[in-house]
């Protein structure tokens, strides 16, 4: 025999077996003697085998279904061989309907864990696929026995249904768990499991265990059992849920089939006393299992997110890393290579002096005309240099943030601009300004390259600068405020990059690095730094720091 076909053998075999042993535990559950079941175990049992399978397994999932259930129906029910093979037949249909239906619509893997697989398996299997079915199945009944088609109808649908969403999720939800949800229960969560399956039990064994006979009293009494199953939707996701569906379940039908609880209470009708358990069964099992799949996603989500911040944070960690390797790299880089150009262009500048002095009189005026332009571009570039390691300095050479008293800082560079201020009749006010955690020579050098450009960039008037600061927002905000040529809104970004010019030399002198400097000052130091201006109407830069412990309000 082909391995492949024994294989096959083999799996019908095993589900012919397994299939014969749920339906002697599902005979259980049979009201005798008119043999209806509340709920149908084998219908849930055969709907999680069929998902679960490859589908190149199916064939002999269906043959050992359909054997199994003939051999059943023969030796528990006592039927015929021809009306157990209808059966066999119509349920064998049965689980490859609502199994095809399943994965037709939802696709694999189905690990009855989301709030769509458990809509499609009461929609698709428990009415529709289970409906089709229950058609053919009541056909064989109604033929056999002479018993009420539509009687017959609704109690093979809704007993193959309940044993779907009874059965199927149990299966489901634990045989797909994954190894790394497998984690051992902590104390108190074994004590609570422990407690809710006690409290369930006794609870669900008081309400259907009642012999009290026509009183509607009691008819609400099995909702009493509904907090249970939702504390285990709640607490133990979609699997806990389904097992606190099922033993409630097993109470429920058990005693009403042996005419006992609140349903065979109020009808001494067969069908009538199973419909209301089926119907309040099925009320119970989705409410808690669509509660359960509801909790279960949004953890899920929940976990999704926090995983995906996490990496997010540490990928931020390492580029943020990296990032101020490459800075320090790169200013380490500006400052060596700056320091070390500067011995070659003081090599020129020296060189082109001496020819100038020794041989002035020997050249003619075109000469001395190239002479001075080799002066003129070695003093721009000397001066670039100095301000790429000024640049530079702002990261390198930076100090611990202390206690920055403002308003000494204005006094230093009112005597470094003393000169400038001087002849421009500039003036230079501010008030109240506080102590700020700082670094107070690059304090001194952000204030003094603000104000200088205040004074360089003037117009016509004489300059007024005003300093100020105040609270806002949990930040110190600065302003510095003057009545020069203004800037046009489209340059307001890119002032701030490094040798960024507006002006020609000619107009006014610079690298265009003072604002560059100043900017990163402010943000080494936490804070951020933007211009607000108009064109002939001044200019007024704002800066902030972040306020801190030790930050205080100057007198004015």
């Amino acid at each position: 025999m082909p391995r492949t076909l024994l294989a096959a053998a083999s799996r019908a075999l095993l589900v012919a077996i397994a299939y014969t042993l749920v339906s002697r535990f599902g005979l259980a559950f049979v009201v005798k003697p008119e043999g209806m079941a509340a709920f149908w175990p084998p219908a849930g049992f055969m709907l999680a085998v069929m998902v679960l399978s490859p589908k190149r397994t199916w064939p002999a999932n269906l043959v050992g279904s359909f054997v199994g259930c003939t051999v059943g129906s023969i030796i528990f029910f006592h039927n015929g061989l021809l009306v157990s093979m209808g059966f066999g037949f119509f349920n064998s249909c049965e689980s490859l309907l609502t199994s095809w239906l399943l994965l037709r619509v939802l696709g694999a893997p189905i690990t009855m864990t989301r709030l769509s697989e458990l809509i499609g398996l009461t929609v698709l299997a428990a009415i529709l696929g289970n409906a089709v079915t229950a058609t053919g199945g009541a056909v064989v009944v109604t033929t056999a026995f002479g018993a009420p088609y539509w009687a017959v109808w609704r109690v093979w649908w809704m007993g193959d249904a309940l044993g779907m969403l009874l059965f199927t999720p149990v299966i489901v939800s634990w045989a797909t768990v994954r190894p790394e949800e497998i984690k051992p229960p902590s104390p108190q969560r074994s004590l609570e499991a422990a407690l809710l399956f006690i409290a369930s039990w006794v609870v669900t064994y008081l309400v259907f265990s009642s012999t009290v006979r026509g009183t509607s009293f009691l008819l609400p009494l099995p909702y009493v059992t509904f907090p249970f199953l939702l504390w285990a939707a709640v607490r133990f996701g979609p699997r806990g849920a389904s097992l606190a569906a099922l033993t409630t379940a097993f109470i429920a039908v058990w005693y009403t089939a042996n005419g006992s609880g609140p349903f065979a209470a109020l009808s001494e009708s067969t069908s009538n006393k199973l419909l209301s358990a089926q119907g309040f069964l099925a009320a119970a099992v989705l409410s808690s299992l669509m509660l359960a799949v509801v909790i279960h996603e949004r953890k899920q989500a929940e976990e999704a997110l926090r995983t995906t911040n996490e990496s997010l944070e540490v990928r931020i960690q390492e580029r943020t890393k990296e990032l101020a390797q490459s800075n320090l790299e790169l200013e380490q880089f500006a400052y060596v290579s700056s320091h070390d150009l500067q011995e070659p262009l003081r090599a020129v500048a020296g060189t082109v002096q001496i020819f100038q002095r020794r041989y002035a009189s020997h050249v003619d005026a075109q000469a001395d005309e190239l002479i001075t332009h080799i002066t003129e571009g070695v003093s721009r570039m000397q001066a670039l240099i100095n301000d790429l390691l000024a640049f530079s300095r702002v990261g390198s050479r930076s100090q611990p943030l202390v206690a920055t008293d403002c308003s000494a800082v204005m006094k230093d560079v009112a005597s470094n601009l003393a000169v400038a201020v001087q002849e421009s009749g500039a003036v230079v006010t501010y008030d109240g300004l506080p102590t700020v955690m700082s670094d107070p020579t690059q304090m001194t050098q952000l204030l003094q390259n603000l104000i200088g450009n205040a004074i360089k960039f003037r117009g016509g008037s004489r300059p007024e600068i005003q300093v100020k600061a105040e609270k806002k927002d949990g930040d110190w905000l600065f302003s510095v405020r003057d009545n020069g040529i203004g800037i046009e809104p489209q340059y307001y970004d890119r002032i701030f990059g490094i040798f960024q010019r507006l002006h020609t030399r000619r107009e006014y002198p610079g690298t265009g690095i003072g604002l560059a400097i100043c900017k990163k000052i402010v943000e080494r130091q936490g804070g951020r730094i933007w211009v607000e201006s108009e064109r002939g109407r001044g200019t007024c830069f704002f800066f902030t720091l972040p306020l801190q412990a030790g930050d205080s309000r100057a007198a004015a």
